[in-house]
């Protein structure tokens, strides 16, 4: 499980950096992709992996010293979702191999869905960003949060979530197939399939076949119990 290290004279610091932070971000006037898109890559950006002390675990870590394991980048992200005015939970699990793993939650629209900070971190495209349950298959939940009370309280979405307030150039990765003259891929952002020939100006947009789920973005309550 989670280990809570943060005393009150450091909690008191990490609150006073977070608000720093959140300042910094530029966020009034977004949605709520944007929020969690601009929280997620400053994290990504700035928290690297490690740490030689308890902090590790710990938002003060993330913060104050820029290095955290998965439970500080995890403890950081919640933060500042919830001060974005945005539900998120912790997950614990474990993931590929790691026995002990801790990533989030994140509420857009109707339903959550799951990020990886450590993951993806100091990446420039992101491949744990705002995934449904049925793109998330590597990491699996501890049991208390795999039950059907969980699941009511916190429905997950099944695909990809994207903004659609803005154009974006098509990022395409590995998808389905591949032969001597092509390959067929899917946009990291929208999820858009397309046939990527050798010449790029030749890509065929299949994005009849998307399977992106529309959503529509607002803001939800804040359970601000937990923790």
């Amino acid at each position: 499980e989670f280990q809570y290290t943060d005393d009150s004279k450091k909690n008191e610091d990490v609150n006073s950096m977070a608000e720093n932070v959140f300042k910094s971000l530029g966020l009034e006037g977004r949605n709520d992709y944007q929020k969690v898109y601009e929280i997620y890559k400053y994290i990504c950006d700035t928290v690297k992996y490690g740490g030689e002390t308890i902090t590790r675990h710990s938002a003060y870590g993330a913060f104050s010293e820029q290095l955290a394991v998965c439970q500080g980048y995890a403890l950081m992200f919640y933060r500042l979702a919830l001060m974005a005015g945005i539900d998120s939970r912790l997950i614990p699990g474990s993931a590929d191999g790691a026995s002990d793993h801790g990533w989030n939650i994140v509420k857009i629209g109707d339903y959550y869905y799951n990020v990886d900070a450590t993951w993806d971190r100091q990446k420039d495209i992101y491949e744990y960003f705002l995934l449904g349950s049925d793109m998330f298959e590597d990491h699996t939940r501890r049991a208390a949060y795999l039950t059907d009370e969980f699941e009511k309280q916190y429905p997950m979405g099944t695909g990809y979530v994207f903004d659609e307030s803005e154009e974006h150039e098509h990022l395409f990765s590995e998808w389905d197939t591949t032969d001597n003259m092509s390959q067929i891929r899917k946009c990291y952002v929208c999820g858009m399939k397309g046939i990527i020939n050798d010449d790029p100006e030749e890509t065929e947009s299949l994005d009849e076949d998307s399977d992106i789920e529309d959503r529509d973005i607002e803001n939800s309550d804040i359970d601000e119990d937990f923790l």
